[in-house]
């Protein structure tokens, strides 16, 4: 009959419309995956290059350290030196 036909039409076309909204969700999902992975990608190279400023703080803590004793020993042999002139220059 004309009914069931025309209901047979309208359900080709919801059955074509489901389709067509599926490939649209399927491809939105396959990007949102996709936004997902840069996303995680770039979290990790921001854990690295946070870690590696950390490294970066402690060697320049540790530099700053080595050179205050380096000044430190500079100073002791520059005294040395100083008394060892004194007593030479008494000498003379």
């Amino acid at each position: 009959t004309e009914g069931a036909r025309h209901f047979h039409d309208q359900v080709q076309v919801l059955t074509k419309n489901l389709s067509s909204l599926n490939t649209i969700y399927e491809l939105e999902l396959a990007e949102s995956n996709n936004h997902l992975k840069a996303l995680n990608n770039f979290y990790g190279k921001l854990t690295e290059a946070s870690n590696a400023m950390i490294s970066s703080t402690e060697d320049a803590k540790k530099v700053q350290e080595q050179i205050g004793t380096l000044a430190n020993n500079l100073g002791r042999l520059n005294n040395i030196y100083g008394s060892m002139l004194t007593a030479m220059q008494g000498r003379q």
